[in-house]
């Protein structure tokens, strides 16, 4: 795997490319994007006014290979912008391959976009793959009914976005050290988030 970023004032970029090399061979790709309205940025956070792009592309060309490709998008705050555009090729010769992509993002603000394309592109005739994408702001009933039992509309949007983003950071429990940074990172973001 081969990844790049670049990062400015107004745009980070993250391009991650996976050749697998070879039959029955396992990648599994899982993504966190949080562009919120911080005071000062972090690895997950960026200024109002941001883009943030992930660009992924995997090329599978022997049998029997399992992909599987999650990414997470929150974007908040005035013209925050955030992309994913993920790519699996299914080369002919990856007979009985495995692919399944999902991205999901929530809009916090009004003015916050979200653009997501998982695509995939077959050329083998027998593989299982699926892929889909959504994109909503929070469910307004799940906030009101945590705060008719006392919590704060702000503490719940923040629950439930900690919830949304679980399925990825949980990933990290048995890497304490990155799991704190990140957790921290998160955390601050979401304290500094238009909620």
């Amino acid at each position: 795997a081969a990844g790049g970023s670049q990062s400015d004032a107004s745009l980070s970029r993250l391009e991650v490319d996976i050749w697998q090399t070879g039959a029955e061979t396992r990648t599994t790709m899982d993504h966190l994007s949080l562009i919120a309205t911080p005071t000062e940025r972090s690895a997950l956070a960026a200024a109002p006014g941001i883009t943030h792009e992930l660009r992924t592309k995997a090329r599978l060309n022997h049998p029997g290979a399992q992909i599987s490709q999650v990414a997470k998008m929150v974007a908040s705050g005035s013209a925050s912008h955030c992309i994913f555009d993920g790519r699996v090729d299914i080369e002919k010769e990856a007979q009985q391959t495995d692919a399944a992509q999902i991205a999901r993002g929530i809009l916090m603000t009004r003015r916050a976009t979200i653009n997501a394309r998982p695509n995939l592109r077959i050329q083998a005739d027998d593989v299982a793959a699926s892929h889909g994408c959504t994109i909503a702001d929070l469910e307004e009933d799940q906030i009101f009914y945590m705060a008719s039992r006392g919590i704060e509309e702000k503490d719940a949007r923040a629950v439930l976005i900690g919830s949304f983003i679980s399925e990825i950071t949980s990933l990290l429990a048995d890497f304490p050290k990155l799991s704190g940074r990140v957790t921290q990172s998160v955390d601050k973001a979401l304290s500094q988030c238009d909620i």
